[in-house]
């Protein structure tokens, strides 16, 4: 019994990351183009080239259509069967003005957080990695403000500030979302074309695993208090 339902899960599970990962490619197929591309660059102008290309399309392409996948692997891991295609494109529509700005301020700010590498990376060895660690951590942010979007309206500012204050509050979750993301990244290139079309499932759903996890962290927080507040009435 207890092994029927493991097997279950798992299976939910894959279906999670194989339907997550169609969802995101649908709204993101420029950037397999690109990373094609790229691993077949033959200089620095083309990877320079076609880098700078898929940084300037974050807010027009990847923001959106990543947004859109993230809501997508919610309405799967709850739904036996969704169109994966009508519920893209259904939220895609109606979530791509936040999802730009989103996308436009990750940009700004990366923008700014490079040209400060640029300038301190000489005072070695703070003024080389601490640039790196914070747009790693910024970069972590912004994906879990996108997958915050594709679940609740918010203002604006309210999307960065609460994930920020989620993240912040929940350092362990933070640290696995990140370490696990990054292994899977590095093992879809190691591993080649197969493991880059499995791999944006297995990310997105590793971020709403975890998105869930704080989610349910930060509800038992509240009751706590409220019961703390009830007691002492």
């Amino acid at each position: 019994m207890y092994l029927e339902k493991q097997m279950e899960l798992i299976g939910k599970w894959g279906m999670c990351i194989i339907k997550g990962s169609v969802a995101w490619i649908i709204g993101n197929f420029i950037y397999i183009f690109l990373l094609s591309n790229l691993m077949f660059a033959e200089n620095i102008n083309e990877t320079g080239t076609l880098l700078v290309t898929a940084y300037i399309l974050i807010p027009f392409i990847f923001a959106p259509g990543t947004t859109a996948a993230f809501h997508c692997l919610k309405k799967i891991y709850q739904e036996d069967s969704i169109s994966i295609l009508k519920q893209f494109w259904s939220f895609y529509k109606r979530n791509y003005s936040v999802s730009f700005m989103n996308g436009l301020i990750y940009v700004v700010i990366t923008f700014v957080l490079y040209h400060t590498f640029q300038f301190y990376k000489s005072f070695e060895p703070w003024g080389f990695l601490a640039p790196i660690i914070v747009g790693i951590l910024f970069t972590n942010l912004f994906f879990f403000v996108l997958i915050y979007a594709s679940d609740r309206t918010e203002k604006l500012h309210n999307y960065w500030k609460l994930g920020h204050l989620m993240l912040v509050n929940h350092p362990m979750f933070t640290l696995f979302m990140l370490s696990e993301s990054a292994v899977v990244i590095y093992l879809a290139f190691l591993l080649g074309p197969f493991m880059l079309l499995v791999a944006p499932g297995i990310v997105l759903f590793i971020f709403y695993h975890f998105y869930h996890e704080i989610i349910k962290a930060e509800i038992r927080k509240v009751e706590k208090i409220e019961a703390m507040n009830t007691t002492s009435i």
